[in-house]
């Protein structure tokens, strides 16, 4: 949790709009503030009080919107309202600039990828197929080069896995279950569970929400052990632990099967009773 912020734009063009400043919580965006842009289309958003770091997104009257990551108190960007994705320029924000950086590449490249896909031709289709797998080390080695930075981890939590070839068993024959284990083991290798950051993100709800509802043949004692081993990935007393904790819980509270209100006891006696500040928001 950081102390007070403060956003400043100047986009060229734009004047007397009502802008807004969201934040993301799971599938929706909840308004944080307000401002009306001024005569040279500066806009401010500034407050006080304490801001959860994360991704926000900037909706310029009711036609343009976007996101930038809040990690300090202060950022300061630039654009012009005929095209403000590819005109936006940040001061002094790393993450920003990277994020902007990666976001406006991949979509040039996506551009030319849906143009090659209309066509037939023998030159297209490799010009298409080279460009998928140009597109595709771009992003990894852009993850792998700014490791560590809430851009790289946000990208990173958007990508699939790959999936490795299934391993032989003793008779030569490939594991028929081999895309179900790894399914269970690997789902959230791309989505570090350590950046609380990713908490206030569209990127993080789907897949937990996916992932179980996809375990759930799966007898409880199976299910606890999944449980904890996914808890695990965070760490006690943070933000993100907090956020798994409470949908973990009101997922199998709500559950329709019958007999899941055992794993949610589990989670409520091992998390919420261990952890004061859990349990004082379990008693509220």
């Amino acid at each position: 949790m950081a102390q007070g912020f403060r956003i400043e734009g100047r986009i060229k063009g734009l004047k007397d709009s009502t802008c807004y400043l969201t934040y993301y919580y799971e599938n929706q965006n909840f308004v944080q503030d307000s401002t009306v842009a001024s005569s040279d289309g500066t806009i401010i958003f500034q407050s006080q009080k304490p801001f959860k770091t994360g991704m926000y997104n900037v909706m310029i009257g009711r036609w343009q919107s976007f996101d930038i990551l809040l990690t300090e108190s202060k950022v300061v960007f630039e654009a012009n309202a005929k095209d403000i994705f590819n005109t936006l320029k940040f001061f002094n924000s790393r993450e920003n600039d990277l994020f902007y950086s990666y976001q406006q590449k991949t979509f040039k490249d996506a551009q030319k990828i849906s143009e090659l896909a209309q066509k037939t031709d023998s030159t297209s289709l490799n010009q298409l197929y080279n460009l998928q797998n140009e597109s595709l080390i771009y992003k990894k080695k852009f993850i792998k080069a700014f490791e560590g930075t809430f851009a790289a981890n946000v990208i990173k939590s958007t990508m699939a896995n790959d999936i490795p070839p299934a391993p032989k068993q003793a008779d030569g024959t490939e594991d028929p279950l081999w895309g179900n284990k790894f399914f269970v083991e690997h789902y959230f290798d791309n989505i570090n569970l350590l950046d609380d950051r990713l908490v206030q993100t569209p990127f993080l709800y789907q897949p937990i929400k996916y992932y179980f509802d996809q375990l759930d043949f799966l007898p409880n004692d199976s299910l606890i052990v999944l449980t904890d081993r996914f808890l695990s990935k965070s760490r006690k007393t943070s933000a993100m632990r907090k956020y798994l904790v409470s949908k973990l819980a009101n997922h199998f509270e709500t559950s329709k099967i019958m007999g899941r209100d055992a794993i949610f006891v589990h989670i409520l006696q091992k998390y919420y009773l261990n952890d004061p500040l859990l349990s004082i928001k379990f008693l509220i």
